[in-house]
């Protein structure tokens, strides 16, 4: 009898091991660095190795092994992470995950992978990394050009070689280009993805020539594709291009079939890009998802138009197609087009979710008596699957909650950011914290414990932004803030203020006590700053006449922690704000630290402040900001600096972010002017390898309530270098600058050669000129970063202007 119930027990025990599965214990990669120029696929086998033609192969290693249900979450190092299933019952296989582990990175470069092999069913995980370099491909693309002058359908001249040639791809924000040769051009360093053959715009102007079809109308470009077809691009001579027009609606197509019926929702505040000849036009749906997008062009262009996919795609929905194709129209005729949308899950149910982070000295998980909340964490909420991040901060009571739908599922994972736990001196208890979504209403607190014994020290951190326009002869403002986001008490501070020399502050505007002032720095011993303690000042500071437009002043604050004050993080400690004289006043910009100018040997880290004003008539209940960043910047690298409101952080796919102040209840100016207005300020870095020619650019979308977004200003920085003979400070005055129709450049003495340049070195024009003023024309020149060179009496000065 005891033999049969030993029995029965050991059977009770491998049927409860086999239900949980393999227990895992490591995982090992056969190659710990992979190159290759399109996508990266990753190979899982389980016990065994197994050959495959995948660029990694990882190996599971564990014990008692039997069928298993695996979860594989990937963060793939570009911001962007990905979560597969597969169960396996065999090993020395190759495991079939859904989806397949594969990603394309955007740009090339060297990423850092990281790898969870997660066995829920018995709670057994383990991790890996690797590098892995991503670089683009060579490809060949046999065409031609046909000159038809005066579109009648009858060829003038085939063009085989000598013209320039370029790929745009869809999103017109990646450009490749070559020169055509015996009916052959040769892109190098090519990326994967869509685009279309084309002519450059300036050789278009400089030869009086519009293209008017490309043929196919778009080249897919892939590692596994050598053969690519031929293509024709045709150009027209060039008349005088008009206002075109194109109205319609974003609608969610829930019957497929690519029409707007009367049962179909629409799309409010979607984003979606126009091309014609070449210049692409940003647009938004409003409030109602309609739009009415204006832009230049020739009636009878070839026109297309797409809903932005980086929205689309991360908010559950999918495009029924690629870009839709249509014919330009005037105004008075306008194109009527309604544009379908997949939204797939864009209709989740609104749901909750409530964390508190706090420090647990006992480790055991639970918020007891006397344990601290922690302020201002940065508590990042992952769905399942990682369509986005959305980083939610928590307040004074160390809680981060949001409703919204946001969730496509009820089970989520949170956690936050390794560098902030590290600056502070912290350690999460657990990584990767699963939490439970609930109804409005019914909210479910999850609690989130934090290590904050291995060391306790202050956060002080301190910001400089604008606060009105910067002239010549006037009092400027600028706005200082402080604070010490704790967990300790910080003594014996010191918060410094450093003026550009020749402006100088005016004293009785100063409201923080016991300043004393040498040279053009202001300096204040701060005794005691507590926990989440801050202050904001408004400095009047008086800018001296004489000085040109253009000049740039640079204001610097630091704060210093006093001896015997522990300060984790000093990243947040220095900032600096850069004004531009003769800038004017636009209460919603965008300004970024840093010169137009930048070096291509440092990977620079770039502080872009966003301000907003509401000059309506009522308060804003609700204001957002969507904000694309470049791809030449690591979209994993956004780091939130200081906020005028409470605010939730949402990354979407493709760099772009969505800074949201709910229930911000933002005072209307003609009511409170001073409480009108709102800011953000983050900071993001450079891609490394980011060379000389390489524009960065920056504009953000400011959303207040159901109104049309105000757009603001573009930012640019370039990186150039910049010798010092070549350029000196410039003996000549450029202006308008951001130019549109013409730019003026007028000297000292006479202008012997003018030379416009594009940020690749290509001279584009060359002018020859005996006066001390030269207009050049620029309205067919695309939007971007030139430079001017002068030559006058054997000397050469360089100046860049911005094409808008």
């Amino acid at each position: 009898m005891y033999k049969y119930l030993s029995l029965l027990i050991l059977s009770l025990f491998l049927s409860h091991a086999f239900g949980q599965g393999m227990t895992i214990s490591s995982l090992t990669t056969m190659n710990s660095t992979a190159v290759s120029c399109d996508s990266l696929s990753i190979n899982f086998s389980a016990i065994s190795s197994v050959p495959s033609n995948a660029d990694v192969n990882v190996l599971i290693n564990g014990t008692s092994f039997s069928t298993t249900s695996l979860t594989v979450q990937v963060n793939w190092g570009d911001g962007s992470q990905t979560t597969h299933l597969a169960t396996i019952n065999q090993i020395g296989q190759s495991i079939s995950f859904q989806p397949a582990v594969s990603h394309l990175y955007a740009q090339p470069g060297t990423y850092m992978v990281n790898m969870y092999v997660i066995n829920s069913g018995n709670n057994s995980f383990a991790s890996t990394q690797f590098n892995y370099n991503y670089q683009p491909c060579n490809i060949t693309i046999p065409a031609n050009v046909i000159l038809d002058c005066n579109n009648d359908g009858v060829t003038d001249t085939v063009f085989t070689s000598n013209v320039p040639m370029m790929l745009v791809n869809t999103n017109m924000t990646t450009y490749y280009n070559a020169s055509l040769n015996n009916g052959q051009a040769v892109f190098q360093n090519v990326l994967p993805g869509t685009y279309s053959l084309t002519v450059p715009a300036t050789w278009q102007s400089a030869n009086g020539y519009l293209v008017s079809y490309n043929n196919p109308p778009f080249i897919t470009i892939n590692s596994n594709t050598t053969t690519y077809p031929f293509s024709t691009v045709g150009l027209i001579c060039d008349t005088v291009a008009t206002n075109m027009c194109a109205i319609g609606f974003v609608f969610c197509d829930s019957d497929n079939n690519g029409v707007f019926s009367s049962n179909e929702s629409v799309l409010p505040n979607v984003p979606f890009t126009l091309v014609n000849g070449n210049v692409a036009y940003g647009f938004w749906t409003n409030s109602n998802g309609y739009f009415n997008g204006q832009y230049q062009g020739l009636p009878g262009s070839v026109t297309t138009i797409q809903v932005n996919p980086n929205y689309v795609l991360p908010n559950g929905g999918t495009l029924n197609s690629g870009p839709y194709t249509f014919m330009a129209s005037t105004c008075t005729s306008q194109t009527i087009l309604h544009v379908p949308v997949n939204c797939g899950n864009f209709s989740n149910p609104t749901s909750c979710v409530a964390v508190t982070v706090f420090c647990d000295p006992n480790d055991n998980g639970i918020l007891d008596n006397g344990e601290t909340p922690i302020p201002n964490a940065p508590l990042t909420i992952i769905a399942n699957p990682f369509a986005s991040n959305l980083t939610i901060y928590t307040d004074s009571n160390g809680v981060a909650q949001i409703c919204g739908n946001y969730f496509q599922s009820s089970t989520l994972y949170a956690s936050i950011n390794q560098n902030w736990l590290a600056q502070h001196g912290y350690q999460a208890l657990n990584v990767n914290f699963t939490i439970q979504t609930s109804t409005p209403g019914t909210t479910t607190m999850a609690y989130y414990p934090i290590d904050c014994s291995p060391i306790l020290c202050a956060d002080l951190w301190t910001s400089v932004t604008p606060w009105i326009g910067y002239f010549q002869g006037t009092t400027a403002h600028i706005k200082l803030k402080y604070g010490n986001y704790g967990p300790i008490t910080a003594t014996n501070s010191t918060l410094q203020l450093t003026l550009p020399a020749g402006v100088n502050a005016v004293q009785s505007s100063i409201n923080i006590p016991g300043y004393t002032i040498s040279g053009n720095t202001i300096s204040w011993n701060l005794a005691s700053l507590t926990p989440n303690f801050q202050f904001t000042d408004i400095i009047q500071v008086i800018v001296p006449s004489g000085l040109p437009s253009g000049t740039p002043h640079n204001f610097i604050a630091s704060i210093i922690p006093g001896t015997g004050s522990n300060d984790c993080d000093i990243t947040n400690n220095t900032t600096n704000l850069l004004q531009i004289l003769g800038s004017s006043y636009d209460p919603n910009d965008k300004t970024v630290n840093l010169p137009e100018q930048i070096s291509p040997v440092v990977d620079e880290y770039l502080t872009y402040v966003i301000r907003f004003q509401n000059t309506g008539t009522a308060p804003a209940q609700n204001v957002y900001i969507m904000d694309t960043l470049s791809p030449y910047i690591d979209w994993s690298s956004v780091q939130v600096l200081e906020t005028s409101h409470s605010m939730n952080l949402l990354e979407l796919n493709g760099g772009i972010l969505r800074f949201d102040f709910p229930q911000i209840w933002l005072a209307d100016s003609t009511t409170n002017e001073p409480l009108s207005h709102g800011h953000v300020v983050y900071r993001v870095k450079e891609n490394p390898g980011n060379g000389p020619g390489v524009g960065i650019a920056n504009t953000a979308h400011i959303y207040f309530d159901w109104n049309a977004p105000v757009v603001t200003n573009t930012t640019w920085n370039v990186n150039a270098d910049l010798g010092i003979n070549q350029y000196q400070q410039s003996s000549f005055q450029l202006y308008p600058n951001p130019a549109t129709e013409n730019v003026t450049i007028s000297a000292q003495q006479e202008i012997e050669t003018i030379q416009l340049i594009d940020m690749l070195g290509n001279c584009l024009r060359t002018i020859h000129s005996s006066s001390k003023q030269v207009t050049i024309p620029t309205a067919e020149l695309p939007a971007g970063v030139y430079i001017i060179a002068v030559i006058a009496s054997e000397s050469t000065t360089r100046q860049t202007f911005i094409k808008q």
